[in-house]
């Protein structure tokens, strides 16, 4: 899990460190196993497996939706998403070229 604010000058510390605060919260606070930027890197790895990977991430990022365009464009594979109550459930069947 990972959060981020931009300090800018002008801009004071505390500012900056609650901004960044109430983002690791708020991704805390949704209970699911990854955080919104970690998805679109873990997608590659799933389609190039063999069976199913299952994700669930606090949010869908485009980043994450172009991710899984681009897999599905080079492979024969399709992912499945479904929102709860922690986030999303990505689900994909790899294609097995592990």
């Amino acid at each position: 899990m990972g959060a981020n604010a931009l300090g800018i000058k002008g801009k004071r510390a505390t500012e900056t460190g609650s901004e960044a605060a109430r983002k690791i919260c708020e991704e805390l606070e949704k209970n699911s196993a990854m955080d919104k930027h970690l998805l679109d890197q873990l997608i590659p790895f799933a389609v190039l497996a063999e069976g199913r990977s299952e994700f669930l991430c606090s949010k869908i990022t485009k980043h994450a939706e172009s991710a899984m365009m681009t897999a599905e464009s080079f492979f024969d594979v399709s992912f499945s998403i479904k929102e709860n109550k922690n986030g999303f459930m990505v689900t994909v069947n790899g294609a097995g070229h592990g």
